[in-house]
């Protein structure tokens, strides 16, 4: 078996690619596809396993056998979006999709996995090891690259790929450069000069993905010992390889800006959340979901604080800085671009995209353009007219300052 397909599917097109290894050769068609033109081609290139960017099945509702009762917002998923992070709008369903919905290329992406299964008779590889079709996630394939940290809910592991943070979301142009910066150190990897065309001139984001696909197909039969099949041997498997030494990938410009300082050295602003995210979500799942939506292409996260204070003016003060605490924990930076800030009514959704939240409106919708996760560490808040760790009142609004430790008293 020499040559492996990868697709990124869309609603009305799709991005096939395929990696020749005997020959040396990453292949494109001549344009994006129908969903029947990318299997004609996949059976014309003569492929051996493709990797597929959808989903390879509908919610089965798996994840409810793990969690504890009452977690309607935590089982909207499969297993396999769970244990990586992935919720929201951007779940898997228990219905196929409507073709007009926001998430009507899932139902392209199960089309993909039954007409090829026709065709060349094959069947998904569900995590067995038993088929030649299998399901990645591009972002995901790219950030586990960077290596990986791993806690165990209840009986399921959760990975986080790239515990650092370094990959950038791929609709800036720093990230679409350090994709091709992870292709390009993938393919010297495996000994090839890939100064190509291809791969110089194929740089929109769905070619992109699409070769990161092919590149799993690949290492799923010539490095097994490295990709795992994250999710539920029933429901589906997200496949993703985690190299034994994680690639390194320069360093892209800082997460967070260098902040304006407000007239007593205060250079962000700390709210509260209580001990929940939005809409009851856990902590930890406002976390995932904040950073898959900002990676998906947009994030607006939703503020349910009614506390009358002008949080846009105090934003614009410290340079959009603003830190979400939980309880008595400070777990997120969001670097916000704009605020939109209504005292005394509720907002609905203001993106453009789906709503990836389980709550419909807001008192203040915050967008971010970078997010990164911080430790209590990281701040500090005034105590008698005095910078220290910790909160200085059980206020929702505070003035703080980040900086990795307290300032000098003043």
């Amino acid at each position: 078996m020499s040559i492996f397909g990868g697709i990124d599917v869309g609603l009305h097109r799709s991005f096939p690619c395929v990696i020749d290894t005997e020959r040396r050769e990453l292949r494109f068609p001549d344009a994006a596809c129908s969903i029947p033109g990318a299997v004609d081609w996949f059976e014309l290139q003569g492929v051996a396993g493709v990797a597929v960017d959808s989903p390879s099945g509908l919610n089965r509702g798996r994840l409810a056998q793990h969690l504890p009762n009452n977690t309607d917002i935590n089982t909207n998923r499969r297993v396999a979006e769970f244990r990586l992070g992935i919720g929201g709008c951007y779940g898997t369903p228990a219905t196929m999709p409507e073709i007009g919905a926001h998430n009507g290329w899932m139902a392209s992406g199960l089309d993909l996995y039954q007409q090829i299964g026709d065709r060349l008779t094959w069947v998904v590889d569900h995590g067995a090891g038993d088929g030649r079709l299998i399901e990645t996630h591009p972002t995901y394939a790219f950030k586990a690259l960077l290596g990986r940290n791993t806690r165990i809910v209840h009986d399921l592991i959760k990975y986080r790929p790239d515990p650092q943070l370094r990959l950038r979301p791929k609709g800036t142009p720093v990230g679409r450069r350090q994709r091709m910066d992870l292709l390009l150190l993938a393919f010297q990897e495996m000994g090839w000069d890939i100064h190509v065309p291809e791969l110089s001139l194929r740089n929109g984001i769905d070619w992109i993905d699409a070769t990161i696909c092919a590149l799993v197909a690949c290492w799923k039969s010539t490095r097994p010992q490295e990709v795992l099949a994250i999710g539920d041997d029933e429901e589906g498997s997200i496949f993703l390889r985690f190299p034994q030494t994680p690639y390194d990938l320069p360093d892209a410009p800082a997460l967070r800006p260098t902040p304006a300082e407000g007239p007593g050295g205060e250079n962000a602003v700390l709210l509260r959340l209580g001990a929940n995210g939005p809409g009851g979500m856990t902590q930890q799942d406002t976390i995932d979901l904040t950073l898959h939506a900002l990676e998906e292409g947009e994030c607006w996260v939703p503020v349910g604080s009614t506390t009358n204070f002008n949080l846009a003016d105090n934003l614009g003060v410290v340079n959009g800085n603003l830190y979400l605490a939980f309880g008595d924990t400070l777990r997120l930076c969001v670097r916000c671009d704009q605020c939109l800030d209504l005292a005394e009514q509720e907002h609905p959704y203001p993106g453009d995209h789906e709503n990836p939240w389980p709550v419909d409106s807001a008192p203040r919708w915050i967008r971010a353009d970078n997010v990164l996760e911080v430790n209590i560490q990281d701040f500090s808040t005034r105590h008698a007219g005095q910078w220290q760790h910790g909160f200085a009142n059980q206020r929702a609004l505070l003035w703080g300052q980040v900086n990795g430790g307290p300032p000098a008293n003043g």
